[in-house]
């Protein structure tokens, strides 16, 4: 293990060439990425091998700050490492936190006398919080400035420059900054570490031909990085500045192959047959075996969007999702979602629920209309059957607006305070005329939520299965383990086709369409038991996403015919020629869009 450290510190230009005495700031961001192959004892998390992670973070932390102390170049006085560790590990985050503070609190002193390290923390990428829009703005003094908007808001096209007050230059129109929150540990003057609350922002702007929208979400790539650090109640400073260089180092970086876990034979067999039918009509197989038991026939529409919002939940940043269900038989969805909760891990929680009322009425008034969980544990319901009128503009209220009053009763006190639901996906039946009975005073409330799925009746026949409670139990905690890795060819698919969107008709995709097309691309190839979001997997997500375009807004960009009149097609052979004329409507869509933005620049 050292001597893969020592490596990795000996191969990296990095160190010599990036950072000067010079430098503005003090806060030294180094991205790492490592695998120490199967030599050593690894632990699995999300597909990704870890070698003895709390160990190795800290011999590079101790590594990294002689290297950093032994070049001449390097300034004198304390300075602050943080090292970005981009994979998924919100299981050994807080561990990692704890040793840091236990380092500090036994070594105190000796820590600043041998490497004068002021702040250290290991920050694991998981989830990321939030998406915002920027444009970069660049003077004739050489400075740079990002200005954020949002989705809806208007462009600042007038900016001045804060030092020569000149007026700057756009060069960059719109970009993506990712948002992440996470702790710095702080040492302070008594060596008692002090975690502070931080907010990461992570720019991709690519290079000066960019021509793609590049989100960094999978960390691949990271062109520019600022901090913010809270200064009491809802209070933000910036800490650091964007900074104009790549980092990404890696460390003996492998691939490795995440198998499934044993199960029954049957699934084994229907798992095997995946390579003869599409990834779609695959996951529409599972869904039906999987709901058949307790759903029964129809409500595909329920199943589908049920099982996309479980299988894109992982980790302890599960709870900061929603996802909303809406039928008319508030008892049937309840069955299936405690049935759903006995495969999946952090999905429903029932014993730590936190109860939801429409104040000032009873606090039980909405579980008995079947709006459930939606604040603590991410996954809403309502049964419109049992909704009176007054609680339909407490429902209207709620989604429109984003936030829902709960009451804590588990405190002494009985508690009532405002929780945002962030709702991503909302399943509803057609035989029950939504639309029409909730409705909002400017538009239909369909048009508020990112994707919704609809029934179209049965795109695969009913098959018999002999698959037990225990043999799905299996196959979904395996599942549950996959983090495809998406590749370059489906990343820029989806890219493409998210700006061919916002050029076409901007007001039919925010922010949150991008993330959202991922998450369905990678529940496509999570359900196809693949280690990789393939092309496939991108056309399909856009298939899903087109379709609630039509239902929410009468007609979506590529006028995709029918998925239903390819039903028999997507078994065999066929599926690959229904696929590739898919994909090449999303294509000429994507050209379609960029020679007409092309076009109207000209003319203007």
């Amino acid at each position: 293990m050292d001597d893969d450290i020592d490596r990795f510190l000996s191969d990296n230009n990095y160190f010599q060439d990036k950072m000067t005495s010079t430098s503005s700031s003090k806060i030294f961001p180094v991205v790492v990425q490592f695998d120490f192959g199967q030599s050593h004892q690894y632990q699995s998390l999300y597909g990704h091998l870890i070698t003895e992670p709390i160990k190795v973070l800290k011999a590079i932390q101790f590594k990294l700050c002689f290297a950093l102390r032994q070049n001449g170049k390097l300034p004198r006085d304390s300075f602050s490492l943080v090292v970005f560790v981009p994979l998924n590990l919100p299981t050994i985050e807080s561990a990692i936190i704890d040793s840091n503070r236990d380092l500090y609190l036994r070594t105190g002193p000796k820590v600043n006398r041998l490497t004068k390290m002021r702040d250290f923390q290991i920050i694991s990428m998981s989830e990321i919080n939030s998406f915002t829009l920027a444009t970069l703005y660049y003077c004739k003094c050489n400075k740079k400035m990002l200005y954020n908007y949002t989705i809806d808001g208007p462009l600042k096209k007038d900016v001045k420059c804060r030092g020569c007050v000149n007026p700057m230059e756009e060069i960059i129109s719109e970009r993506i900054v990712v948002k992440r929150r996470s702790v710095l540990m702080q040492k302070k003057a008594n060596d008692n570490p002090r975690l502070t609350p931080m907010l990461v922002n992570f720019l991709s702007i690519g290079d000066t031909n960019y021509d793609k929208l590049r989100l960094g979400a999978h960390l691949s790539q990271i062109d520019g990085l600022s901090c913010e650090y809270e200064n009491g109640y809802g209070s933000w400073l910036r800490g650091l500045e964007a900074l104009s260089y790549q980092m990404s180092t890696t460390l003996l970086s492998t691939s490795h192959e995440l198998s499934l876990v044993t199960v029954s034979d049957n699934l084994q067999t229907l798992i095997q047959t995946s390579n003869e039918i599409s990834p779609f009509a695959l996951a529409l197989r599972i869904c039906d075996l999987f709901g058949r038991e307790v759903v029964g026939d129809g409500q595909f529409a329920l199943k589908v969007g049920v099982i996309i919002s479980i299988l894109n939940q992982h980790g302890t940043e599960s709870q900061e999702k929603s996802f909303l269900a809406i039928g008319n038989d508030a008892g049937l969805i309840r069955s299936f979602m405690q049935y759903s909760a006995k495969f999946v891990q952090r999905v429903l929680t029932y014993s730590t629920t936190i109860p939801i009322s429409a104040l000032p009425r009873k606090k039980d008034s909405w579980i008995d209309s079947g709006f459930l969980q939606l604040a603590s544990d991410g996954v809403g319901i309502i049964s419109l059957d049992k909704v009176s009128v007054r609680d339909e503009c407490h429902i209207i209220n709620v989604l429109t607006n984003n936030r829902v009053k709960i009451r804590n009763t588990e405190e002494k006190y009985d508690s009532i305070k405002e929780m945002e639901t962030n709702i991503a996906i909302w399943g509803y039946e057609t035989d029950d005329n939504i639309e029409i009975r909730v409705k909002t005073k400017s538009s239909s409330l369909i048009t508020t939520f990112p994707l919704i799925y609809e029934a179209e009746g049965d795109l695969l026949s009913q098959k018999e299965t002999n698959l037990t409670q225990e043999d799905w139990k299996q196959f979904f905690n395996s599942l549950h383990s996959y983090k495809p890795k998406l590749t370059s060819e489906a990343e820029e698919m989806l890219q493409s086709y998210f700006l061919a969107v916002r050029q076409d008709r901007e007001w039919r995709a925010d922010t949150n369409a991008f993330p959202l097309l991922l998450s369905v691309a990678t529940v496509f190839a999570k359900l196809s038991c693949r280690s990789h979001v393939l092309t496939c997997d991108a056309a399909l997500a856009i298939m899903v996403y087109e379709k609630s375009l039509q239902i929410k807004f009468g007609s979506g960009g590529l006028r995709l015919p029918n998925v239903a009149k390819d039903k028999n097609r997507l078994i065999g052979p066929g599926a690959v020629e229904v696929l590739e004329r898919y994909k090449k409507l999303i294509t000429d869509y994507i050209e379609y869009c960029g020679v007409e933005s092309l076009d109207n620049q000209l003319e203007e």
